[in-house]
């Protein structure tokens, strides 16, 4: 099998950021670069106590932003997701609602 024969998915990540003294409990998903000249891109959420899980959460965000949601991995400290959203309807991470 050759790389270009492997389908190119997006590896959107989430991750929990705890309470500060000025903000309550959020849900941070970002997107590596894929390439020298990109940035680390990133949206930060509230955190919503009724969905009440971190990968739950992402997967509803992603999917109420029109994301194929192809699936998921774990690292520690994170929950991934491979993405199919390229060409048409692409959104980066920081246009996420």
């Amino acid at each position: 099998m050759k790389t270009q024969e492997i389908p190119n998915y997006r590896l959107i990540k989430a991750t929990f950021a705890p309470m500060t003294a000025n903000r309550g409990e959020r849900v941070k998903l970002f997107e590596s670069p894929r390439y020298s000249n990109d940035k680390t891109e990133s949206k930060t959420f509230s955190y919503d106590s009724d969905i009440d899980n971190v990968a739950d959460q992402a997967i509803a965000i992603l999917e109420r932003n029109g994301m194929k949601i192809i699936c998921r991995c774990t690292e520690v400290g994170y929950y991934g997701f491979l993405c199919d959203n390229w060409a048409e309807g692409f959104k980066s991470v920081k246009e996420l609602k």
